[in-house]
């Protein structure tokens, strides 16, 4: 079913960084990139079925801009995978207004 559950527990879950090349139309659980759990975000379990996060990456956006070499995105990792707990993100979805934004404010001091 559509949206976030808990039917088997907690769906919390971790924003981590991607460190490797990785295609949308091909990845796989078992060709997963690789990631690292160094300034993951934790992202608490969700409270509706239908609700939207604001999530702090500073820390892993920071990681990114050090180092560019291993900078491929984002990955959202359950606390606990198992079947039945959910986290559904409307990333493909054809209505823009409900897809994920990143947004990024910066300050370059040199």
């Amino acid at each position: 079913s559509a949206g976030h559950h808990q039917d088997s527990g907690s769906n919390a879950c971790y924003l981590q960084r991607i460190l490797q090349q990785w295609e949308d139309s091909s990845v796989t659980w078992n060709n997963q990139p690789q990631v690292t759990a160094a300034n993951q975000v934790m992202v608490e379990a969700s409270t509706s079925n239908f609700q939207n996060y604001s999530i702090d990456v500073t820390d892993v956006v920071n990681d990114m801009v050090k180092n560019p070499s291993e900078n491929f995105g984002f990955l959202f990792r359950l606390q606990t995978e198992s079947p039945i707990r959910v986290l559904g993100f409307s990333s493909g979805n054809t209505d823009s207004t409900l897809r994920p934004v990143l947004d990024i404010t910066y300050k370059f001091t040199p």
